[in-house]
């Protein structure tokens, strides 16, 4: 079983995410390991697809993710129509409760990550463990989400907080 792995890991995160390959080779691979994916969505080079037991399930369109995204999929993530999401986004749906101090990361716990329609996520920003953006969300650069945005609103920041409504 761990040989599966390996191979399914050199294929997603080597070849698929190569600046080499073509993209619409790469929707097909990403799609043959379980990804929904339509036709008119684009996910550029570099992006990292972990290997749980979630699923990437992406909208139509014309959703957009941009170069060195890093998709966990310890559990479903989920991103609506016409969205952004811009480069070296991490989406981190996977926590551990904190044990003893023999070793910290106690049980694990993946939770699914909700994007509504419409919406922008900036640069470098964190998505935390179970949460949902509502529809036309703008998430600023940088930020750390770790509750559920609001539709139509800004938010920034770490953590990231409600700055106004669109």
């Amino acid at each position: 079983m761990r040989m599966k792995g390996i191979i399914k890991d050199f294929i997603l995160n080597s070849i698929a995410a190569g600046v080499l390959c073509h993209r619409r080779l790469r929707m097909k691979i990403y799609r043959l390991y379980g990804a929904e994916i339509p036709a008119d969505c684009e996910i550029k080079p570099r992006c990292y697809l972990g290997l749980g037991k979630g699923h990437l399930k992406i909208g139509g369109g014309g959703t957009f993710v941009n170069y060195e995204c890093w998709f966990d999929l310890g559990a479903d993530i989920v991103i609506g129509n016409k969205c952004n999401i811009a480069m070296n986004v991490t989406f981190m749906n996977s926590d551990h409760d904190v044990a003893d101090s023999e070793r910290r990361a106690g049980m694990y716990h993946p939770k699914p990550i909700i994007v509504g329609d419409g919406c922008w996520i900036g640069a470098n920003s964190l998505i935390m463990p179970g949460v949902t953006i509502g529809n036309g969300v703008v998430i600023a650069a940088g930020s750390v989400v770790t509750k559920d945005c609001e539709s139509d609103c800004l938010y920034g920041g770490v953590p990231a907080k409600k700055i106004k409504e669109l």
